[in-house]
């Protein structure tokens, strides 16, 4: 966006004109709120197996689900061929 000429006006004009969305959140409530349904979802001596590929995607899952149920997460890394 910050490439483009005017792109971050026309991203605001997108988000908050056309989809109408508000900017009324941060990402320390989104990250603490995605933790608690994480430890609500899986049981107290639930484990749980994340398929990991390496990319931005999935390793942030995995980083947030780990934050919430600790060494009770294993992951497996799958080698998807675009390493």
């Amino acid at each position: 966006v910050t490439h483009s000429p005017q792109g971050m006006e026309t991203l605001q004009h997108f988000l908050f004109n056309i989809c109408g969305i508000t900017a009324d959140w941060n990402l320390h409530d989104v990250l603490q709120e995605q933790e608690k349904e994480i430890k609500e979802m899986v049981g107290p001596h639930d484990h749980v197996i994340c398929a990991l590929s390496g990319g931005v995607d999935s390793t942030v899952a995995a980083t947030i689900v780990h934050k919430a149920i600790g060494d009770r997460l294993h992951c497996v890394f799958v080698d998807n061929g675009l390493l």
